[in-house]
């Protein structure tokens, strides 16, 4: 059986919306720039991912974030 995480802020009436990390991971529709902005503040090189059941679905990376980011050239 999969683990699943608690996300720290459920999905709002504007989208999933991007959580702390430590055990709370973001949603999986998240902007490049909320991923960016949270792992600034939290200091962290990585953030997991999970999908609407809270169920782990993989991690973004400081380095993809950064490549995802100079490709797509915003934060969308």
């Amino acid at each position: 059986m999969p683990r699943r995480a608690r996300p720290a802020v459920q999905d709002g009436p504007g989208g999933p919306e991007a959580t702390t990390t430590g055990g709370r991971p973001v949603r999986r529709r998240v902007r490049l720039l909320e991923v960016a902005a949270l792992m600034a503040r939290l200091h962290s090189p990585l953030v997991a991912v999970v999908d609407t059941d809270g169920v782990l679905v993989g991690a973004i990376p400081l380095e993809r974030l950064l490549t995802s980011l100079a490709i797509s050239g915003s934060g969308g």
